[in-house]
């Protein structure tokens, strides 16, 4: 992992920079969302490059980190998010991550934050005992970009473009895997949690593989209770560090919370 030894953060910053001049949407090594396979938004089929990209929520790399999870990429935009109305001035983490204005009419970023808080940060830090916050949790997103439905076939034709699925591994897994070292629990240190399939890992992994990112071993597999599932795995050029991808087969984009710490306890996060 430390091939790629650099500030994640400060990278992310540039790209949210460079995307607020609307200069030119190929940004920092990512293809346009806007043209082939354009990764066609949202709402009224506005483009994703409209909307400002949110590539992490929550912990800024200043506070105390328990858990990290990595997840598809934002959902659809609003209309709040758009390049002329988002509350941007300078720096995504505080104008926007950490934003403490006055809540805008469709009370954004505050539902941004609540969704992280509720779906992602809350289902894993309440097993261990910890009280849930945004500010100890780490979410990242596979891909910056705004889309409103992650099953279309554009997605996976975003990903596997070689730019892309390059920049997915550079400054999304290694991100996760980096900022994975801090975590303060025993628990969960060097561990990335990833809310997606275990079909969907797999066709990622293939992606990355294929361009020479790194290669992967499955280490586990299995489900609980007929609806919670998991599969860890390792990268070779991550030592060290435990990916794990959680879903649920009716629990759509949430963890499957009834089973989580059985799944912990499975893996021994838990004894």
């Amino acid at each position: 992992m430390e091939n790629f030894n650099m500030d994640y953060y400060k990278y992310w910053e540039e790209f949210v920079a460079q995307w607020y001049k609307n200069t030119d949407n190929a940004i920092k090594g990512w293809s346009n969302p806007d043209e082939d396979p354009a990764l066609c938004n949202t709402n009224g089929g506005k483009k994703s490059s409209l909307y400002i990209p949110e590539p992490w929520w929550g912990n800024d790399g200043k506070q105390p980190l328990h858990s990290v999870v990595v997840n598809f990429n934002p959902g659809g935009g609003g209309d709040q998010q758009e390049r002329e109305k988002v509350p941007y001035l300078k720096s995504y983490a505080d104008d926007i991550v950490n934003y403490k204005g006055e809540p805008n009419p469709k009370k954004w970023p505050n539902n941004t934050a609540d969704w992280h808080l509720v779906r992602r940060a809350t289902p894993v830090q309440k097993i261990l005992g910890i009280e849930p916050s945004l500010d100890s949790h780490l979410s990242i997103e596979l891909i910056p970009w705004h889309t409103k439905d992650v099953d279309k076939k554009n997605y996976e034709r975003y990903l596997k473009q070689e730019r892309n699925i390059k920049a997915v591994y550079e400054h999304s897994i290694c991100f996760a895997a980096h900022e994975s070292k801090r975590i303060a629990n025993d628990h969960l240190k060097n561990v990335v949690l990833l809310k997606m399939s275990g079909s969907f890992t797999k066709k990622l992994l293939k992606m990355m593989e294929k361009e020479g990112c790194c290669k992967a071993d499955i280490v586990a597999e299995g489900c609980v209770d007929g609806e919670g599932c998991f599969m860890e795995f390792s990268l070779n050029n991550n030592p060290g560090i435990r990916f794990i991808s959680i879903w649920g087969k009716n629990s759509r984009n949430n963890f499957p919370v009834s089973q989580m710490e059985q799944i912990f306890t499975e893996l021994k996060l838990l004894p």
